[in-house]
């Protein structure tokens, strides 16, 4: 598969995060990786204001499916390029 990310097409491959808890402990690493503010954009039900709490967490991970795409290398090139 090809992810376009600011312009550029990388090849990667999607895995689909089907365990809750393994989605807990990605929204746990974004939330604070980036912080409440960036992780309430996500639309998943985590507050923008403050730190999420463990059933916030466990909630946004019941509702959402998560895909996680996999570099396969670098930036994909085409036989035109």
């Amino acid at each position: 598969m090809t992810l376009l990310i600011a312009g550029v097409p990388y090849e990667a491959v999607p895995t689909v995060i089907e365990l809750i808890n393994t989605r807990v402990d990605l929204l746990t690493v974004f939330v604070h990786g980036y912080g409440p503010k960036v992780a309430g954009r996500l639309q998943v039900g985590l507050p923008s204001d403050r730190d999420s709490t463990l059933d916030e967490l466990r909630s946004a991970a019941a509702q959402k499916m998560l895909i996680r795409f996999d570099p396969t290398g670098g930036p994909h090139l085409s036989a035109t390029a």
